[in-house]
């Protein structure tokens, strides 16, 4: 019994050395997009942001704000304000 616990033991701990040495994944808080590479948390914190047509949208926090902008050059947004767009 002692022999297989202590097999099963260095079979699991080689799987974490070998996972540890594999390529990183990216973690999920990593947004690719075409040449944007941005790190956002995805902590609550709102802001209103308004595009150039008068649009507002509201972003979970102001790094995705910038996340959007970075992607889709079309269609920019600024931040009006701290907290969640009227009517939203």
């Amino acid at each position: 019994m002692r022999s297989s616990s202590l097999t099963l033991l260095t079979i699991v701990l080689s799987m974490g050395i070998l996972s540890a040495n594999a390529s990183p994944v990216p973690a999920p808080d990593v947004l690719p997009s075409g040449n944007c590479q941005m790190r956002c948390s995805w902590l609550y914190l709102p802001v209103c942001g308004e595009n150039k047509d008068g649009n507002q949208q509201t972003f979970v926090n102001k790094c995705l704000l910038e996340t959007h902008n970075c992607s889709l050059h079309n269609d920019q947004y600024k931040v009006v304000h701290e907290g969640k767009c009227e009517g939203q």
